[in-house]
């Protein structure tokens, strides 16, 4: 099932009839009544505030369905069906929208589905977006400036001013990610701020799929009400919106890749060091633990097993009987009862001490 929801102001709605049996219809309404003829059999009107804009219309829609959604009001959401958001006049900016909505099988989790956002927006040769044959086009579009890729837009470019004075941001500041944090989607702001591009639908229209649009409603933070308050206070924020939309669902900022550069070399290590480390590794394998000694019970004043002892120390003769003492070897006759590769601890030692030398130096 693909749900409808149209953001009207006064435009006539008798481009529906041409919709596939399987799309419902939602109207928000802010402007004059409709009539009959106009609607669908089973055309839901919602009233929104006369001045919400598209972006308001959708926000309000959306809260609706969030407080239906948690009184049990409206039956649960379909997390496979999809949901299509527009304008009034949605043929205007999606001419293919009926061709289109025929063929959801063929559609991402947050699809665009409009071609061009004014009838004077340039007409390009790129087929890379396209759906089943209709064309869609996606816009991409700076993060800080809103300067569209491919055109020249002045109107983005005067949004871009008019942002940035109403929020006292210097040249050059992510207008998306400040306008994200404001709106709560910190998370959101965090990857616009690391990121060049962002993207949004042609005209406004656009799908998603339920359970995209479910994990917006189920947000905690109260990302609805606040979009709504920001809204209603500045009428730029409309159209920062209208930039977020594909995003809020969860699709994701273009990021360029660094300028390839040559794998970092690594410095030759000191040939002094080089050979303490082949020194050491041989030593190591020349040095290996014999099997354990057998030997009689020990008596009851002997010291118990796995008692604690002192620990090995860098000199000499300390470090062979503490060796000793901590393998539990017999200690009596001094060195004569220790194994033969016990003098080599000794070598470990020194190695040890050149090494720090050597860090140090």
């Amino acid at each position: 099932m693909i749900t409808l929801v149209i953001a009207r102001t006064d435009e006539a709605l008798d481009w529906l009839h041409g919709l596939p049996a399987h799309c419902e219809v939602k109207v928000c309404n802010a402007g004059p009544g409709l009539r009959s003829a106009d609607l669908l059999p089973g055309t839901e009107i919602l009233g929104v505030r006369a001045d919400a804009g598209c972006a308001g219309s959708h926000i309000e829609y959306l809260q609706q369905l969030q407080h239906r959604l948690t009184t049990a009001e409206h039956p649960r959401l379909d997390p496979t069906g999809w949901t299509v958001f527009t304008p009034g006049d949605g043929l205007a900016h999606a001419p293919a929208l009926m061709e289109l909505l025929a063929q959801p099988q063929n559609w991402g989790d947050v699809q665009a589905l409009g071609l061009r956002a004014t009838t004077r927006a340039p007409a390009r040769d790129d087929r890379r977006e396209w759906v089943g044959g209709q064309p869609v086009r996606v816009e991409r579009f700076c993060l800080h400036t809103l300067a569209p890729v491919g055109h020249i837009d002045r109107e983005a470019e005067l949004l871009a001013d008019q942002y940035r004075h109403r929020h006292a941001l210097p040249a050059g500041h992510n207008l998306l990610a400040h306008f994200l944090d404001l709106a709560g989607r910190h998370d959101l702001a965090t990857s616009a701020t690391l990121a060049d591009l962002g993207l949004c639908a042609a005209g406004g229209v656009f799908a998603v799929r339920n359970d995209r649009l479910l994990a917006l409603l189920q947000d905690a933070n109260g990302t609805l009400d606040r979009l709504e308050l920001l809204l209603r206070s500045d009428l730029t924020h409309r159209l920062m919106l209208e930039r977020c939309w594909l995003h809020l669902f969860g699709l994701p900022f273009v990021a360029f890749d660094p300028l390839p550069r040559p794998a970092p070399v690594q410095a030759p290590a000191s040939p002094a060091l080089a050979r303490v480390v082949a020194s050491i590794d041989a030593l190591l394998a020349r040095s290996t633990i014999p099997a354990r000694l057998h030997r009689p019970e020990p008596s009851g004043d002997a010291p118990r097993r796995g008692a604690p002892t002192r620990r090995m120390s860098n000199a000499g003769p300390g470090l062979r009987l503490s060796a000793i003492a901590a393998l539990d070897l017999p200690s009596h006759g001094d060195a004569a009862a220790a194994p033969a590769w016990i003098p080599e601890l000794d070598r470990i030692g020194q190695i040890g001490a050149r090494l720090r030398e050597h860090a140090l130096s």
